[in-house]
């Protein structure tokens, strides 16, 4: 359920002096690379590096969950954003726990099965009659 909160959530850019920081970071990261040569044994090192400043221009999947989980909570009735945000944070992390070791405390992943369980449903029933207003 979290894959469709993932799917859902758009992943916005960082803000205009974040963007200004990491395009100074990336042409020093390009100059380095450049003026170390093709056949330097570190260039790999200096590719991913310059590969990672680029992918530091939006937010990370775990921000962009909490900006949206806030955005779509201020729009459910008894749902409290901060709290939602909070949630969704948590139950990502449950996620990313077991995703990355294969095991997570029963009752976490108990506890964001539930959460999830109420909210997924609650926010793509939102979407499709905001859509639908749309149209």
């Amino acid at each position: 359920m979290t894959t469709v909160l993932e799917i859902l959530a758009p992943t916005p850019d960082v803000g205009p002096e974040a963007e200004h920081i990491l395009s100074a970071a990336l042409a020093e990261a390009k100059h380095s690379r450049n003026a170390l040569g093709a056949d330097h044994p570190e260039i790999h090192d200096i590719d991913r590096l310059v590969s990672r400043i680029g992918s530091l221009r939006s937010e990370s999947i775990k921000e962009s969950l909490r900006i949206w989980t806030r955005s779509v909570s201020t729009r459910l009735s008894g749902w409290d954003p901060d709290k939602a945000a909070a949630d969704v944070s948590s139950h990502y992390d449950v996620r990313s726990q077991l995703l990355h070791s294969g095991s997570a405390p029963d009752s976490q992943v108990q506890a964001a099965l539930q959460w999830l369980t109420e909210f997924v449903p609650a926010a793509l029933a939102l979407l499709i009659r905001e859509a639908a207003i749309a149209v």
